[in-house]
């Protein structure tokens, strides 16, 4: 059956914030997901579904047993396989209009200039702090809309990041953090379904940015307490002494190692090994 976007797209064309108009714009426009873990799983299969032109996926994870009970694009079968190309492949499949770019790679301050040339937005499922900051430094910097999600056990953070005017950065909302190993989803457990309510609201505020209509969290930050079921929104206003607003320092990120350790070789040396998440 010939793919017929008046059919698949039936639904979306009464919504007041989508219609018609709103899908053609959709239809034009590049997202990037930035890590397709728990969180960006969720956020490109919405995505792909809404019919957003291009979307770029980068992570250089592979899939893990512990992925799959949260992360619904992969399966036993895809153990083992670079998360991006399956990605791809379902995505692909689910919205064969949709043009789905995979980059197995690890966003950091090397390659993420090149990587949001022609990027209209970018969506973040990354899981630590090191690996944003550079990414949402260069959004800041070529002023691309950025929307911050961050999960952990049975809450979730999010925030959406326009860098126009007057608008806090990352560092004015949440300070200058570093990643604390004890505050992962390897410690600390994480729901599934704060994973689908938080990403589920990212990808609406995309929508409101890419139809060309003004976002809910802008200037805000809003946390999700799946325990209690609560839901509220804090604004947030730019920091006056913030280094990164005022141009002061350039954020290249750090370096997201989890673990280090020294082994030795035959020959009598020895090599320092890094341990990364998954790959």
């Amino acid at each position: 059956m010939d793919f017929d976007p008046t059919v698949y797209y039936s639904r979306h064309f009464p919504l007041s914030s989508i219609g018609k108009v709103g899908q053609e714009l959709l239809s034009k426009r590049h997202v990037l997901v930035a890590g397709v873990g728990g969180l960006g799983t969720k956020s490109a299969d919405l995505l792909a579904g809404l019919g957003v032109g291009k979307i770029t996926l980068v992570d250089f994870d592979v899939v893990e047993m512990s992925n799959l009970p949260r992360q619904s694009l992969y399966t036993f079968e895809d153990l083992g396989k670079a998360k991006v190309d399956v990605a791809a492949d379902r995505l692909s499949k689910r919205n064969p209009s949709v043009e789905i770019v995979p980059i197995a790679a690890k966003m950091d301050g090397l390659n993420v200039a090149s990587l949001l040339e022609d990027v209209d937005l970018v969506i973040d499922g990354l899981d630590r702090y090191s690996s944003r900051r550079p990414v949402h430094f260069q959004c800041m910097k070529q002023k691309i809309p950025f929307l911050f999600a961050g999960a952990v056990g049975e809450t979730a953070n999010l925030s959406t990041f326009l860098f126009e005017s007057d608008d806090p950065c990352m560092i004015c909302s949440f300070g200058d953090i570093d990643d604390n190993p004890d505050l992962t989803c390897e410690f600390q457990g994480i729901h599934p379904s704060v994973l689908e309510i938080a990403a589920s609201i990212q990808v609406s505020e995309a929508i409101r940015i890419l139809t060309e209509k003004e976002p809910i969290l802008r200037k805000k930050i809003m946390t999700i307490d799946l325990l209690e079921l609560d839901f509220d929104k804090i604004t947030v206003k730019r920091n006056p002494k913030c280094p990164l607003c005022a141009g002061m320092v350039e954020e290249k990120g750090k370096l997201g190692e989890r673990k280090r350790y020294e082994i030795s070789i035959p020959n009598g040396s020895s090599a320092k090994i890094t341990s990364i998440c998954g790959r």
